[in-house]
């Protein structure tokens, strides 16, 4: 997830994702509504507010009860902005497809903020932003945290689909698979080991690589049942798929800031009026962002 195409396949692919916001039974957090219902004003009616790296819109449809005299989401997917203005129609989208956060649009804002998005800009564009600012405005943002709550469930998302690519997994499976069909016994022999080998490794697999290895269980021990050509094509198509995932977890884990970036953002010329603390869940025990935050005086 390092270029706009990245971006607009993941929009085009995940025209509503929350997945940020939401637990795994598919709700909303109720942690992050809790805490923009806490530290917005109370009467934003006559403020401005801007939600860069927007995507769908989350973020405003997490306070989507409050009124703002104008509402507006930054982005640089074209793809994202689309689905923005599908979930939250009184938003205009914005878009600015470099990591330079345009003076001239922030200036006009009263509140700026951002969840799990402006830190795929990086640490400078943070840190350009009191600049960018008009006199009372504030920037408030939850950012991925090194180390976090978040960041360490990627990490280890990412190191499972690393593992499979550092067996070949997938080559592998389908060299066995070829066989299905020419030599019954050499396919049930290769299959066997393949297998064990996979159950060697079971604490490593999570999230997508657990569900490769469960499946290709399931068809290399059933295979009987399923059309050859459809064993083939699943198995190329889930290395596709967890091509996409390793991109978009790589790029979390990447961009998640850690205490000495912090420490970059928030000093120099405005270290007086930068704030930053973690953010925790009240389940976890690993912080789950950055509350970075900065009123211009």
């Amino acid at each position: 997830m390092t270029t706009i195409d990245d971006w607009n396949e993941y929009w085009k692919e995940n025209p509503n994702s929350k997945v940020l916001f939401t637990g795994d039974d598919g709700k909303t957090i109720g942690d992050f509504e809790k805490f923009w219902s806490q530290i917005l004003p109370y009467h934003t009616q006559n403020l401005s507010v801007i939600d860069i790296a927007c995507g769908s819109g989350a973020l405003f449809q997490t306070f989507g009860d409050k009124a703002f005299s104008r509402k507006a989401g930054l982005d640089c997917s074209s793809d994202a902005l689309n689905s923005l203005q599908k979930n939250v129609p009184d938003a205009e989208g914005i878009l600015n497809e470099t990591s330079v956060l345009p003076k001239e649009t922030l200036i006009e804002f009263d509140l700026i903020l951002s969840q799990f998005g402006i830190e795929y800009l990086g640490t400078e564009s943070i840190k350009d932003i009191p600049g960018k600012m008009k006199q009372g405005a504030e920037f408030i943002a939850l950012c991925h945290y090194n180390g976090g709550h978040i960041y360490s469930r990627y990490k280890r998302e990412k190191e499972g689909i690393e593992t499979l690519f550092a067996i070949e997994a997938f080559e592998n499976a389908l060299q066995i698979a070829e066989l299905m069909n020419n030599d019954t016994i050499a396919y049930e022999i290769r299959a066997r080991d393949y297998l064990s080998h996979l159950a060697t490794l079971d604490k490593k697999w999570c999230a997508g690589s657990l569900h490769f290895v469960n499946g290709i269980q399931q068809l290399f021990v059933a295979y009987k049942q399923y059309d050859h050509s459809d064993i083939l094509a699943w198995i190329k198509g889930f290395k596709l798929q967890l091509d996409i995932i390793y991109r978009r977890v790589t790029t979390i884990c990447d961009v998640a800031l850690s205490e000495s970036d912090v420490q970059q953002i928030t000093s120099g010329q405005y270290s007086d009026s930068w704030t930053a603390s973690p953010f925790t869940l009240k389940n976890s025990s690993l912080p789950v962002a950055w509350n970075l935050r900065f009123k211009k005086k």
